[in-house]
């Protein structure tokens, strides 16, 4: 919400930008990719659009009908954006790794079941027959 508010006010639009980027970049690997591309079908065609209208958005600055511009604020646009844009890239890909559901360790019961049984040899086969 904060960077969609941002970038319709135009107001810090880089951070806005990048909050956008980070947002829909975790919505569209994390939710809707295993669904396709079609948003039909609950896939990502939409949330990979609003992620390339942010990355646009942050690489070209607010235009002359921003808050930014209303009130003299120049920041450095494309270099601001791309550092946040970075670092929120960096920790979506450590939530995605960190949420992926654990793979579960065999247990002791299940190792010794799945071991071959091996033959009865000859000794115990004595022992068997008295």
């Amino acid at each position: 919400m904060g960077g969609g508010l941002s970038v319709a006010l135009g107001f810090l639009t880089p951070l806005g930008a990048a909050g956008i980027f980070g947002a829909m970049f975790m919505a569209t690997f994390k939710s809707h990719w295993k669904n396709g591309f079609w948003l039909n079908k609950g896939g990502y065609e939409y949330s990979l659009l609003l992620l390339v209208v942010s990355i646009a958005l942050g690489l070209i600055g607010p235009g002359s009908y921003s808050l930014d511009t209303l009130f003299g604020i120049n920041l450095p646009q494309a270099l601001l954006f791309g550092v946040l844009a970075v670092a929120a890239l960096l920790v979506d890909v450590i939530g995605i790794l960190i949420s992926r559901p654990a793979t579960a360790s065999p247990s002791r019961e299940d190792i010794q079941s799945s071991r071959p049984k091996r033959p009865v040899g000859e000794r115990e086969r004595q022992e068997v027959s008295n």
